[in-house]
Order: structure tokens, then sequence, then C-alpha cells
């Protein structure tokens, strides 16, 4: 998933880059913090209730759960 997100990012960055698109570049800077994940699942939280409550079970820190998961 690291190297689609990757990909992804590259590719919004390269049509920033030819289209210069102040709309994409705000869209990209969103998408390249640190927090984006977090982000991510907090909103989904908010609208689903299974994703509230395992957001709920790894105290709000999704990567938590991950590193645990993955380790």
């Amino acid at each position: 998933m690291d190297q689609d997100r990757c990909f992804y990012l590259d590719c919004i960055r390269e049509r920033f880059n030819d289209e210069g698109d102040s709309l994409i570049g705000h869209y990209y800077q969103v998408l390249c913090r640190p927090d984006e994940v977090e982000r991510y699942w907090w909103l989904k939280s908010v609208f689903e209730v299974d994703i509230h409550r395992a957001m709920v079970a790894c105290s709000w820190n999704p990567r938590s759960k991950l590193i645990e998961n993955h380790a």
C-alpha cells in the first residue's frame, strides 16, 4: 500500500508541475502531511460506527495497531 500511495502522490505532483493548478497543489500538500493517515481514519470514523470503535480501541492512533499487526 505504501508503494501505491507513493505512486499516487507522484502522479498528483506531476500533474501539478504540468498544469500549475493551485487546487492540485493544495490537494498534494494535504496528502503529503505527516498526519494524513490519522486524519483520514478520523474522518472515516465520523461516518462509520465500526471504524469509530476501531479508532477508540487503538486510542485514536491507527498506526499503533498497524505497527503491532505487522511487527
